[in-house]
């Protein structure tokens, strides 16, 4: 396979449609999985912080005012990721316990 310099160089050589999507979708691939390692990133110092006040809620201690704003600009941040990227949100799992009230409830009607 011929290698180009630039991107210009690439397009002098007027590529193919085929090669232009195949160039494209592997950039958008590999950008995707940046954003995402990124939003891993971001998501487990969420953790941390929530386990942080958590902890201090249970000790007796009330975070301070900072330790909240900076809380709630990393949940605004990791919305916003996550939004970018077009991550699915986590289905919530029944408990086997309410599928069967569910249906128990729904047999007697």
């Amino acid at each position: 396979m011929k290698q180009f310099t630039t991107i210009q160089d690439w397009f002098k050589n007027k590529p193919s449609e085929q090669e232009m999507t195949r160039v494209l979708e592997f950039i958008n691939k590999n950008v995707k999985y940046e954003m995402k390692r990124e939003l891993n990133k971001k998501q487990s110092e969420l953790k941390k912080m929530n386990r942080l006040i958590s902890d201090l809620n249970k000790v007796g201690f009330k975070p301070t005012k900072d330790m909240e704003e900076s809380y709630t600009e990393k949940v605004k941040e990791v919305e916003a990721l996550s939004l970018e990227i077009g991550v699915p949100e986590k289905k919530v799992k029944q408990s086997k316990k309410d599928k069967k009230e569910e249906n128990t409830a729904t047999s007697v009607e």
